[in-house]
């Protein structure tokens, strides 16, 4: 998956950190955890508690409440953000396959049967933008369709 450069920069600079942080611990930080199949593996995490050991699932979850709590941001689920992903993509003019890919979806149809709405509203704005450059009128009425036909 291609992330933007913008997103690549920081987590280089957080890694840089946390290579800065990881120094000033010394032994308190875990440098070896539990990985996949229970073998135990070098600690290369970016995420994690503050002496390197694995982050617990709702870590981010509760982090994130806690800051919306601070800042005075409106909480939304983290599930919320998918769908506000799903949403800016379609906007955008984004493809079904692409957006389907990106959100994890084996099946193009599982994204359009959950965001049928929202792909109805894009298809009828590209609709409009036909319209406009068609030069029919935009109020719904077929006077002017012959003239522009017969042109």
């Amino acid at each position: 998956m291609k992330l933007p450069a913008e997103l690549l920069a920081l987590l280089s600079d957080y890694r840089e950190h946390q290579a800065k942080y990881i120094a000033s611990l010394g032994d308190k930080w875990v440098d070896k955890i539990r990985g996949l199949s229970d073998k135990i593996v070098d600690n290369d995490r970016l995420f994690t508690q503050w002496n390197g050991a694995p982050m617990f699932p709702n870590a981010p979850s509760l982090y994130f409440g806690r800051f919306c709590k601070r800042t005075g941001v409106t909480y939304r689920k983290g599930h919320s953000l998918r769908h506000l992903n799903a949403t800016i993509q379609i906007g955008a003019g984004v493809d079904v396959k692409t957006v389907s890919t990106n959100l994890g979806h084996s099946l193009t149809s599982t994204t359009l049967n959950i965001y049928a709405k929202q792909f109805r509203e894009a298809q009828a704005a590209s609709m409009d933008k036909i319209v406009g450059v068609l030069g029919l009128p935009s109020d719904g009425s077929a006077s002017g369709i012959e003239s522009n036909l017969s042109e």
